[in-house]
């Protein structure tokens, strides 16, 4: 159960940050924030996020 419920906060705060990353960067491309990229960043920040803390935990497990 801690390991759904770490992976729930990883998908969140994913997602948040993708949703962040993708208002930020609409607003430097200079064109209108669109929900659906805004949608793509954020399941994209949930990838990297999610394979990112779980490669941290497999090297560490090793080290």
């Amino acid at each position: 159960m801690r390991t759904f419920a770490a992976n729930l906060t990883i998908i969140f705060w994913g997602l948040i940050y993708g949703e962040i990353l993708g208002y930020i960067g609409s607003a430097l491309a200079q064109s209108p924030f669109n929900s659906q990229t805004a949608l793509s960043c954020a399941i994209a920040g949930i990838v990297v996020a999610l394979v990112g803390t779980h490669g941290i935990r497999m090297i560490s497990k090793r080290s």
